[in-house]
């Protein structure tokens, strides 16, 4: 390697790893923090990289909202202790999901990262980062890229695990279909009747709706009448109804009436 190839890698170390390929330098920076001193030093400090342009500066979540629909923005480097930060991730992620987010001074704990991590934020600063090592950092977050300890690389393949094996068990098990008598039936035993109360409610026999009971046990799994509400209410978002996930089949009369908790003494 000649003086000028080697020259010019010695350039390219000291000013830190490139961005993204889809981000061009500078990179338009906004830095969000409820610390006046904290926000304005880091500006100052990240203002020398010729890599970063200071883009503004946010107090609070207001603020980062407003400043994050401008277009020419390209990371939000938002303080871990800014109240409310996570909530500010999930606004931003939902209006300028283009913004890359970096979680600053973030302690590094597994249930921390996790909590970002599922928030939306792209990547996290830890709290023991070197000022010096500070825009190589960002840099490195904004390309998707992030150094973590290896507790919490343990405890994001714990999570990836965990989410895949409910996946895999929401796939393979599918929802009890219910008849719409059913449906009325579960309804009606979730809003706290008897047996009785729900006979007279539905204008049938104590025994059809002891029937339906037992046939309502078997198809939840359940073995006594009490635990169908605490298993509707653990499983609300896959079982009742077409909006809350039970298929539900026409009475025996054809009729597709369907009882909902809101909708108790009607039938549509």
């Amino acid at each position: 390697m000649d003086a000028a190839a080697a020259g010019a890698a010695s350039m390219d170390a000291a000013a830190g790893p490139a961005p993204e390929p889809g981000l061009r330098p500078p990179l338009n920076v906004l830095i969000a923090s409820h610390v006046r001193f904290f926000r304005e030093g880091l500006a100052d400090v990240l203002g020398r990289d010729p890599m970063l342009s200071i883009a503004g500066l946010a107090a609070d979540l207001h603020e980062v909202a407003a400043r994050c629909r401008q277009a020419t923005l390209h990371i939000l480097l938002l303080d871990a202790a800014l109240p409310d930060g996570l909530g500010a991730v999930r606004h931003v992620r939902a209006c300028a999901p283009a913004v890359r987010i970096v979680a600053l001074a973030l302690d590094e704990t597994e249930e921390n990262v996790m909590a970002w991590a599922e928030a939306g934020a792209d990547g996290y600063v830890p709290g023991n980062t070197a000022l010096a090592d500070l825009a190589a950092a960002i840099a490195s977050a904004a390309r998707g890229e992030q150094t973590c300890s290896a507790a919490v690389a343990g405890g994001l393949l714990r999570r990836i695990t965990e989410l895949a094996l409910v996946a895999r068990r929401q796939i393979q098990v599918p929802a009890p279909v219910l008849t719409a008598r059913e449906s009325q039936v579960i309804s009606l035993i979730c809003a706290g009747l008897s047996n009785k109360d729900i006979a007279r409610s539905l204008g049938i026999e104590l025994a059809t709706v002891k029937s339906h009971v037992h046939n309502l046990l078997g198809k939840l799994k359940v073995q006594r009448r009490r635990q169908v509400a605490a298993c509707m209410r653990e499983q609300e978002t896959s079982l009742l109804g077409p909006s809350l996930g039970v298929s539900v089949l026409a009475c025996g009369d054809g009729s597709p009436s369907f009882l909902g908790r809101r909708t108790m003494g009607t039938e549509i």
